[in-house]
């Protein structure tokens, strides 16, 4: 138990010390957009990240943020830095990439993992990609537009399928891109975060508690770690190792007193 007790503390001291490192980053990158007066942009930031960006520059009095993952549901984002909000044209500087098996006839059920796997073992950062949307053995990815060409020539495997990557075209990224929904209606006792939590993704409020505590749960992008927050008509909730969802409208109210749901699971 005392063993069990110093990892995880030790582990909590890590993880502050990395966000204390990422946060004077921000703003290091903020104060060069400011004294050059030009646009400054991050690497992909993931949710924790974005999380940290948002409660940072809310003490920002003289200069302006916003993100992009490339469409509108992005998990992975990239963040530019301006000294105005509007005087200053922003071209985030990545790009959408296809890789597809060169025979999918022979192809194997590959997965979100093995595409990314593959990447990674190319000694490509995982902070220079940003999502990546696997649909019918095909793979849709964003990433800086510096290591595209490279990519383009070296990825040319995926398992033991022979992969081909190439340059997306508008449709197939506004095809990809298009979320995919499930609808699932639910009753519950009210609309607390960990309540919903728990009829979306059918398991106990204990277990949902759990997740918030550790800092897995993020709403509209933001982690929260309140279990009683209210949620909110088209409130985006994630769960780390569970999904996403969009928590639409309650429908009705039972004379008990229980709401009745209905959700969005993005597929």
């Amino acid at each position: 138990m005392a063993r069990s007790m110093y990892l995880h503390c030790a582990e909590t001291f890590n993880m502050q010390k990395e966000e204390v490192q990422f946060q004077k980053r921000l703003e290091e990158l903020a104060s060069l957009s400011y004294q050059r007066q030009i646009p400054v942009y991050t690497h992909f930031l993931n949710r924790n990240e974005l999380h940290i960006l948002h409660t940072v520059a809310d003490g920002w009095k003289h200069l302006f943020f916003q993100t992009s993952g490339g469409y509108e549901f992005a998990e992975r984002q990239m963040a530019v830095f301006t000294p105005d909000a509007l005087l200053f044209e922003v071209n985030y500087p990545f790009t959408a990439l296809c890789v597809r098996p060169s025979m999918p006839k022979f192809a194997e059920d590959l997965t979100h993992r093995d595409y990314l796997g593959a990447i990674l073992n190319l000694g490509i950062d995982r902070n220079r990609l940003g999502d990546l949307i696997v649909r019918d053995r095909t793979c849709f990815l964003f990433c800086e537009n510096t290591i595209a060409d490279f990519l383009i020539q070296e990825c040319t495997r995926v398992r033991h399928t022979n992969v081909i990557v190439s340059w997306a075209a508008d449709e197939q990224i506004a095809a990809f891109t298009k979320p995919q929904f499930q609808e699932l209606r639910a009753s519950v006792a009210s609309l607390r975060l960990d309540a919903v939590l728990a009829a979306g993704f059918h398991t106990s409020r204990s277990v949902m508690n759990q997740l918030i505590y550790d800092g897995f749960v993020f709403v509209n992008g933001r982690l929260t770690q309140n279990s009683s927050h209210l949620l909110k008509d088209g409130d985006v909730i994630s769960a780390r190792g569970y999904g996403k969802f969009i928590f639409e409208t309650v429908l009705s109210e039972t004379k008990k007193g229980r709401l009745m749901i209905r959700l969005m699971l993005f597929q």
